[in-house]
């Protein structure tokens, strides 16, 4: 698979740049990071409530007289288009699932209490894995460090350019 290329000049090859699933505009910018540009000052998601303002999406106070849009968060949602997934294996794992998922759902919570576009998306059980979606990078990477920080094993990740990284944590009893 072909990821979004950097580039430093106007003279762009963009078959260089394009993938097979994300196509980019003629700056180089995919259309995740192109959606986030041509947002309006105030404008609220129409889905989940954020705000857009000061260039970033925030849960402040809704302005009164606002702009509705879907935030980022809420399209990667839509069109299941995970930006971070956490692998989670291992015998270890597989005894203590139900506590090491609640544990996930806090880090969750407390995540998006401060930022709006780091969501899970879904937990999907595998027969020797689990994996978890995200809608950022950020949340993604700081389920893994929290896993490996409260109860050890083994932490890799992968990150192929600014919007994917996928966090493998394992760990055998």
């Amino acid at each position: 698979m072909k990821y979004q290329k950097e580039f430093q000049s106007n003279g762009i090859d963009r078959s260089e740049l394009e993938s097979e699933d994300e196509p980019v505009d003629h700056y180089g910018h995919t259309q995740q990071q192109s959606s986030n540009m041509y947002v309006n000052q105030g404008t609220v998601c129409s889905r989940c409530g954020a705000l857009y303002i000061n260039g970033k999406w925030t849960w402040n106070t809704l302005p009164d007289n606002h702009e509705k849009d879907l935030c980022p968060a809420c399209k990667r949602i839509e069109n299941n288009e995970p930006a971070g997934h956490a692998i989670l294996r291992g015998t270890y794992f597989a005894k203590h699932k139900d506590d090491i998922i609640h544990f996930i759902d806090n880090i969750s919570k407390s995540e998006l209490s401060d930022h709006p576009l780091e969501r899970l998306m879904d937990i999907k059980n595998g027969s020797s894995d689990t994996e978890i979606t995200t809608t950022g990078i950020h949340l993604a990477r700081r389920i893994g460090y929290a896993l490996q920080l409260a109860y050890g094993g083994e932490l890799n990740s992968t990150q192929s350019d600014d919007d994917h990284i996928i966090v493998y944590w394992t760990k055998d009893s």
